[in-house]
């Protein structure tokens, strides 16, 4: 019995030459034609053009380059160049395209993302930019809601895939890849509210013995709590925090390595706590190369199963941030000290933590007394 003709397809591997082919069956012959593209982003365009009778083309046909395609072109262009960030912007794409593109990618974990979106750019359905309507991200953002698309996710990151798409299909439409494109921002939800959690030096303890392990060296998920707990610090500089950035002599960890270059959220210098300091000694003795946590890998899968273990709710790395600046507030640390640790400007500290120390405005309530003669 002869194989039913599916039409027109795009080969996954280039040929001989380089190039990826459109390969088709005409009048019981085998029929193929090369894209004259290495880039598997550029050779769905062609493929696309090629399906709309747009035979010979060289270059993506305007509107028929599909979301798969701006994903995996945006991801390859912008995120890859970056230094850092590519762990969380891998997750807020592949949510994307789960429901944009039609792909289940599911079983690539961000190690192997390179081989995800080699795979989304050969990915012939999905919707194009056009078809992206209101409504349609609405039904996206019912399906993250209920943990039909990744998991379960609150306003936060639903916002944070949309913007990574939004971002995605803007670069393309810049680039001349499809016609001029406005996200519907309707139907985007609202932004939360900030959130309040913080950590009691009970559940501290309770975090740090769940994340300690059973053998005799420091696990990861230890190391990043004991460094996120002492140092405030972001996720992304513990995980590519190296021995060179301690210095132990003078008591100080430079968070930012050389040659890195400061950005918004800048990465101070601060002082290593007395309670820290015998943790990295032994941090130092028993990891073999440079990095703290042993790799610049993702911390998220051993901190996410310590949380778990540990029995709280609610915990994220940035909540142990949170944690040491609230608790740095309500001791009566000045704000500007606590700014200086955050890396964060004082009027951003003074609009998050202000609250938690009402002790700081007592004088200015006291200055004066209206009864006195």
């Amino acid at each position: 019995m002869s194989k039913p003709n599916r039409g027109p397809q795009l080969s996954d591997k280039p040929n001989s030459a380089g190039f990826y082919e459109i390969r088709w069956s005409e009048d019981g012959r085998s029929r193929r034609r090369s894209t004259g593209c290495a880039n598997a982003a550029d050779a769905v365009g062609v493929y696309h053009a090629f399906l709309v009778g747009f035979k010979g083309a060289t270059k993506p046909a305007m509107g028929e380059v599909n979301v798969a395609a701006c994903i995996a072109r945006y991801w390859e262009e912008h995120i890859t160049p970056k230094a850092r960030g590519k762990d969380t912007a891998f997750y807020n794409l592949r949510n994307a395209a789960a429901f944009f593109a039609e792909f289940d990618g599911s079983e690539f974990p961000v190690s192997q993302a390179p081989e995800y979106f080699e795979a989304l750019a050969l990915h012939p359905g999905g919707y194009k930019p056009s078809e992206i309507t209101e409504d349609l991200v609405e039904r996206f953002v019912k399906a993250r809601r209920q943990g039909r698309i990744g998991r379960k996710a609150t306003n936060g990151g639903i916002r944070r895939d949309l913007a990574v798409l939004s971002a995605a299909l803007t670069r393309a439409a810049r680039k001349g890849r499809i016609p001029p494109f406005v996200f519907p921002t309707d139907a985007i939800p609202e932004e939360p509210e900030p959130r309040d959690r913080w950590l009691t030096d009970a559940e501290c303890r309770k975090l740090l013995e769940a994340a300690s392990g059973d053998g005799e060296r420091l696990t990861r998920a230890y190391r990043f709590v004991a460094l996120a707990l002492g140092t405030a610090s972001r996720r992304a500089a513990i995980e590519t925090l190296t021995r060179e950035q301690v210095d132990l002599k003078h008591g100080i960890i430079r968070l930012n390595p050389k040659g890195r270059r400061q950005t918004n959220k800048r990465r101070p210098q601060v002082p290593i706590a007395d309670w820290l300091r015998p943790i990295l000694e032994r941090t130092l003795k028993e990891i073999e190369g440079d990095y703290l946590l042993d790799h610049p890998g993702s911390i998220r899968a051993a901190f996410e199963s310590a949380v778990e273990r540990s029995g709280l709710e609610g915990v994220s790395p940035h909540v142990l941030r949170h944690t040491w600046a609230t608790r740095a507030a309500q001791a009566g640390v000045p704000l500007l000290d606590i700014a200086g640790v955050l890396g964060d400007s004082v009027k951003t500290v003074t609009n998050t933590y202000l609250h938690h120390c009402p002790e700081h405005l007592r004088g200015a309530v006291n200055h004066w007394n209206p009864q006195s003669p």
